[in-house]
């Protein structure tokens, strides 16, 4: 009976803890990494194309093209989810204040629909 009761008080815990976790994810926002009063420039690898993120002293974030796969190949590899918006959240990024096109390639918006998609205020994914 001790055992029998033991198991379901962890069960309970775990339970308790996986709801805690879950509505920790959900409900507390994010915090980006980044080092107050520096000027940060980070090369996002992409492939051929090209993905810069900037993000100026007081903390603001920029991030001009967002990579993708030239318009001969055809894949179901997104590279602005499955890349860049990927490095954007690990580095505690939910947001962007301002993304640049710097001309219209594939290769440089091509990812850019996936990672407006998450940038968008309000916006879940």
């Amino acid at each position: 009976m001790i055992a029998a009761r033991r198991t379901r008080i962890v069960a309970a815990a775990s339970l308790a803890l996986l709801a805690a976790v879950a509505s920790w994810i959900a409900f507390v926002p994010s915090h980006p990494h980044i080092r107050p009063g520096v000027m940060e420039m980070t090369a996002i690898d992409v492939g051929q194309g090209d993905s810069i993120l900037l993000i100026t002293p007081q903390g603001r974030s920029l991030l001009i093209d967002a990579g993708g796969l030239p318009q001969w190949m055809h894949s179901d590899f997104d590279i602005g989810e499955q890349v860049v918006s990927s490095y954007l959240w690990n580095r505690g990024f939910d947001r962007l204040d301002a993304v640049v096109i710097t001309h219209p390639h594939a290769d440089h918006l091509g990812g850019m629909p996936a990672v407006i998609a998450i940038s968008i205020p309000g916006n879940s994914g």
